[in-house]
C-alpha cells in the first residue's frame, strides 16, 4: 500500500489549472539607456550637419573691404569676420583657427574678401604674404653724367628705352633747368 502522505495529495486535476507567473520588473534601466542613447546620436547627427554647414559657403559674394588690426587675437579677427558676413558661424569657426594653427600668422592690414567665403579661404587670404616685389640691382658707375644713366637703366633691363626712363625719372626736367654754359655753373 502507498504511504500516507501520498493518498492525502490532491488528485492531479486540479493542479492544472492556470499556472500564475511571478510578476515581471519592467526593465526600466534597457529603456532609459535606448532613450539616452537615441538623444545623443540626435545630437551628434545635428552636431555633424551644423559643423558641415558652418565650413560651407554659399549665397551671394559681394566684395567686403576687411581691416585686421596690429596685434588683433585670432579670436577678434574671427569675431570680425563673422559680423561682416564673411564667414557663417563665429564659433566653428574659431575652432577650425585653433585646430589649424594659423593664429600666429595673421597679417596686419586691409584686405579685399567676400562674403560667404569658407573659413578655410579666409584665413588664407589673411596669412599669405603678397608676392614680393621685383628688384632689380643696379650700380651706377662713378662719374656717369645725368644723361648716361638712363642708357645704364635700359641696358640692365629696367626700363624699355631711354625716353621712358626719361619721362618717369624726371631727368628731362632737370636737364632743361641746367646751365648750358660754364660759366653759368654753380660754385661748389
Amino acid at each position: 500500500m502507498l504511504p500516507g502522505r501520498m493518498q492525502d495529495a490532491p488528485p492531479k486535476d486540479d493542479l492544472a489549472g492556470p499556472r500564475h507567473r511571478a510578476k515581471r520588473r519592467a526593465n526600466w534601466g534597457f529603456r532609459i539607456f535606448l532613450v539616452v542613447f537615441l538623444i545623443l546620436a540626435g545630437l551628434a547627427f545635428a552636431g555633424t550637419r551644423y559643423y558641415d554647414w558652418c565650413s560651407e559657403a554659399s549665397g551671394p559674394k559681394d566684395p567686403v573691404a576687411f581691416v585686421v588690426r596690429k596685434g588683433a587675437s585670432g579670436s577678434e579677427i574671427v569675431d570680425g569676420l563673422h559680423e561682416q558676413g564673411v564667414v557663417r558661424c563665429g564659433l566653428v569657426s574659431k575652432w577650425r583657427l585653433r585646430r589649424s594653427g594659423l593664429e600666429e600668422r595673421f597679417r596686419s592690414g586691409t584686405f579685399d574678401l567676400t562674403t560667404n567665403m569658407t573659413p578655410d579661404r579666409a584665413f588664407e587670404v589673411l596669412t599669405t604674404p603678397p608676392e614680393p616685389v621685383p628688384t632689380l640691382r643696379l650700380t651706377i658707375p662713378e662719374g656717369y653724367r645725368l644723361t648716361q644713366i638712363p642708357e645704364r637703366v635700359v641696358a640692365v633691363g629696367a626700363a624699355q628705352h631711354i625716353e621712358e626712363e626719361w619721362r618717369v625719372g624726371g631727368v628731362e626736367r632737370r636737364l632743361q633747368r641746367r646751365p648750358t654754359r660754364a660759366g653759368d655753373r654753380r660754385r661748389r
